[in-house]
């Protein structure tokens, strides 16, 4: 077919679709109660063959405008999804699991490794050479049988992200509150895909998300993406939305495990939802030892539940104040209830159920806030210090001179805030912040996993007393 003639038929079937939508759009429901990206999009995939004409995103010119395509498979790491399942881990793990078939072929592998669908467009399913492509357009852009030929033209442009989303499956990746909830799918899990404690176990690693760390990291350094409004607190604000979006995932998560143990469909409760570094310790005296500075808020026992992801719970309403001056706080008081029965020796699954759902209508409205706000740009010195003081207060307890806590993840999420808080102000070339450089890299280098002889994903060697000092020197410079 040439040219004209598909672009004709692009342009028929762009008609019948704007004619389809116009006939309905009176009917559109009222906003939902949850934040565009809050599940997945729906609809029928396309693989990239769809995106990769010179004309549209595959020019060639990785890094530029129409590019986009070129750049993605070039250097975007998503694009070794599906290669990985063939490696030397991947089957250790199908044969620790006592998987009858290889992880490439395992559906429960391939939901978060690839698009893995039988809703291809045209009605079959997609083969393995769109497997092969990875986590492609349509896994973080949606579904883009609808909006394919849509996407580029000026109709496009009238309609708001959540009709896209709802109504043509299309997700609005600009919006980073849609673009981190698209990404905690897989990276957190969801309720058809997680990494439980059987699978970390056989050898998976332990998903442990934090947006800022990926979008700035060594493997992302070239993104087939420009930021809408980049401007110097891009980090900060996306690691505020990072941390209720992640959390959100989690407690979305967790609601899912407890409906199916109420039905005895799974263990419970389910380890990958405690820390994991409660029992994957070393024990004895050295432990103790070296955990004389701090202020442990569990009981002896309890196993602390999803740390990693709920370590800024209680003082998010006052960063996102700052953040977001115009905006509703998130009242986040129901993670309280959630988190007292999940660290008791037996939570109980219906509890837990109605808390997390409780939790979740809290956590979206403050994620639909993000949305539907105004944020801060080019965050001034005191806001800077006023969320300082808040992160390392959260860490650092002055009345006691104790960290607030021991475990590994708390402190390494301290650790990652305040570097994004860092790298947001301007780094060495802002005074206020300058001084914070040298106990980060400490606290960085403190947290670090061994990396000598085999794949290490615990810090076995880990010392809490080992970054007290960093941390009471960022308290101290921050207040």
């Amino acid at each position: 077919m040439g040219l004209r003639a598909a672009a004709l038929f692009a342009g028929l079937a762009a008609s019948v679709t704007l004619v389809t939508y116009a006939a309905q759009r009176d009917r559109l429901e009222p906003p939902r109660g949850e934040p565009v990206g809050a599940r997945p999009a729906q609809g029928l995939f396309t693989p990239t063959v769809g995106c990769s004409a010179a004309s549209c995103h595959g020019s060639g010119m990785p890094g530029k405008p129409g590019g986009e395509h070129s750049t993605w498979i070039e250097s975007d790491p998503h694009t070794k999804a599906f290669q990985v399942l063939r490696n030397e881990d991947s089957v250790r793990i199908s044969k620790n699991l006592g998987r009858t078939m290889p992880a490439h072929e395992d559906a429960s592998c391939l939901k978060c490794h690839a698009v893995n669908e039988d809703r291809y467009f045209h009605g079959e399913k997609l083969d393995e050479r769109e497997l092969n492509e990875g986590v492609s357009c349509d896994g973080c852009h949606g579904p883009s049988a609808k909006w394919n030929s849509l996407h580029y033209t000026g109709f496009w442009k009238t309609l708001s992200d959540r009709q896209k989303f709802e109504e043509f499956g299309f997700v609005p990746t600009k919006d980073p509150v849609a673009r981190i909830l698209t990404c905690a799918q897989c990276h957190v899990g969801g309720r058809d895909r997680e990494v439980n404690h059987d699978l970390i176990a056989a050898g998976h690693p332990r998903l442990s998300f934090e947006y800022t760390r990926f979008h700035y990291s060594e493997e992302y350094q070239q993104k087939h993406w420009v930021e809408k409004t980049p401007n110097p607190d891009f980090e900060v604000r996306t690691w505020l939305i990072g941390q209720v979006a992640t959390l959100r995932a989690a407690v979305d998560l967790l609601a899912a495990r407890a409906d199916r143990a109420d039905v005895a469909q799974s263990p419970w409760p389910e380890f990958a939802e405690s820390s994991c570094y409660a029992c994957h310790q070393n024990l004895g005296p050295e432990l103790r030892s070296n955990t004389t500075k701090t202020l442990h808020p569990r009981k002896p026992g309890a196993l602390g539940w999803q740390l990693w992801y709920s370590s800024f719970a209680k003082v998010l309403p006052k960063l996102a104040s700052v953040v977001q001056p115009n905006g509703t706080a998130p009242a986040l008081t129901s993670l309280d209830a959630l988190r007292a029965e999940m660290e008791k020796p037996t939570p109980n699954a219906k509890t837990i159920s109605a808390l997390a759902r409780t939790a979740l209508v809290e956590l979206d409205a403050s994620l639909l806030s993000f949305q539907q706000g105004t944020f801060a740009t080019n965050l001034n010195d005191q806001q800077v210090r006023t969320m300082a003081a808040t992160i390392t207060e959260s860490v650092y307890d002055t009345a006691s001179g104790k960290l607030r806590d021991y475990d590994w993840d708390v402190l390494a999420q301290h650790g990652l805030a305040l570097t994004a808080l860092y790298h947001g102000a301007g780094g060495t070339g802002n005074p206020t912040v300058a001084g914070w450089k040298e106990p980060l890299l400490d606290v960085r280098s403190k947290l670090a996993f061994p990396t000598t002889g085999s794949r290490v994903d615990s810090p076995r060697d880990f010392k809490p007393d080992s970054v007290y000092a960093s941390f009471r020197t960022l308290y101290e410079l921050t207040h």
